[in-house]
């Protein structure tokens, strides 16, 4: 498939992947995507099958693969619904599957809620430089309250989304059906 391809192309050592919508006991198929990896990853399925049959699509899931080669260097800190955080070496890498905008005060809870524990494992990781990637569910636009709320938290701890790196017309997310496109993944540095 599409991850085994990119994981193939050799140019990348951690790889940061969202919604790919396993249940709790599936996410050892992950670590059969490509031998050179291991994949640290958390469904947030969970919730949704303890309520009954499934319905519609929860949100889902979030992993990271590392290359085998930097496993003595690696510590999982921590792995939620929403976000994984792992250290390599003293970086701190955060992949996140930020929430879609339905309601706003809901949204902001939300928003607040995840950048909050983010702030709690990047303040106990004071030295390290951090990478934090993934789906952000907005474009870099200052009218977006989870921009906003993203720049806030970027200043922070004084860091840089990479978004101008990309000198192209690039879209992250494409939906051919109603031919709908925008750059809603995005990576910030320290």
């Amino acid at each position: 498939g599409l991850l085994d391809d990119i994981l193939k192309n050799d140019v990348m050592d951690i790889c940061f992947v969202q919604e790919y919508w396993l249940l709790p006991q599936m996410l050892h198929v992950l670590d059969t995507v490509n031998d050179g990896y291991i994949s640290i990853a958390s469904s947030a399925m969970g919730p949704a099958i303890k309520q009954g049959p499934l319905v519609g699509r929860p949100f889902g899931g979030v992993a990271i693969y590392v290359r085998k080669y930097l496993c003595n260097d690696l510590r999982c800190i921590v792995k939620e619904d929403r976000f994984i955080v792992i250290t390599i070496g003293s970086v701190l890498c955060v992949n996140v599957y930020l929430p879609v905008c339905k309601q706003i005060y809901a949204y902001l809870n939300a928003l607040t809620s995840v950048f909050a524990s983010l702030s709690n494992f990047i303040d106990m990781h004071a030295g390290y430089e951090v990478i934090i990637g993934g789906d952000f569910n907005f474009q870099s636009n200052d009218g977006h309250h989870g921009y906003a709320s993203l720049q806030n938290f970027m200043h922070q701890y004084s860091m840089k989304i990479c978004d101008d790196l990309f000198h192209c017309n690039c879209f992250t997310y494409f939906n051919e059906a109603s031919n709908s496109k925008s750059f809603i993944d995005h990576f910030a540095v320290s």
